[in-house]
């Protein structure tokens, strides 16, 4: 058995490929909401450990900025007087590219 993340906004899907002892488990979770028994607490148990887990793992560049890049880039944008652009907040790398941008040249 296969198990999969899907996004259905995106229409994306993601093939986990889990250990056998966890697919094992998974599998007798499954049969047991399967039979009747109430998926609600496992399904906000399993949001809650992915909303953990995944700031974690995705690429560095799609990560949030971190609160160092934030308070230098606040820095700047209080030298400049310019406002924080707001796509400069959903990802380091776009941080980075403002930060680069406007840093050491001072526009």
């Amino acid at each position: 058995m296969s198990f999969f993340l899907v996004d259905a906004d995106s229409e994306f899907t993601l093939e986990l490929t889990l250990s056998p002892e966890t697919a094992v488990d998974l599998r007798r979770q499954i049969e047991k909401l399967q039979s009747g028994a109430d998926g609600s607490s496992l399904s906000r148990r399993l949001a809650m450990e992915l909303s953990r887990l995944v700031p974690e793992m995705l690429d560095w560049d799609v990560k949030r900025p971190t609160k160092a890049q934030i308070a230098y880039a606040r820095s700047i944008c209080y030298r400049l007087k310019i406002a924080l652009p707001e796509e400069a907040l959903e990802s380091r790398h776009t941080m980075h590219i403002f930060i680069a941008s406007r840093g050491k040249s001072g526009g």
